[in-house]
């Protein structure tokens, strides 16, 4: 099993393992940032937080940015059976 977040967030990690009977198997994540809102309908999936209420509190102001721009990081992750 492969757990993907720690600490104290207020939710359980993700949790990734191997179907049964596979030694190993590969996987990807991709990481979009933007410094404004960005739309993402045409790729929308359920989202794992669904019904997560938070911590509490009121969000930190925005902070203004000067130029728009957006960037991505695409990571593998490969399980291996040990």
């Amino acid at each position: 099993m492969l757990g993907v977040g720690y600490g104290d967030g207020g939710v359980d990690p993700w949790q990734f393992t191997l179907p049964d009977g596979a030694k190993k198997d590969v996987g990807f994540f991709k990481l979009f940032l933007s410094t404004r809102p960005a739309f993402f309908e045409s790729i929308l999936q359920e989202s794992p937080f669904a019904g997560y209420q938070g911590r509490g509190g009121r969000p930190k102001a925005p902070q203004p940015v000067d130029e728009e721009t957006w960037g991505s990081q695409l990571v593998t992750v490969i399980q291996v059976e040990k």
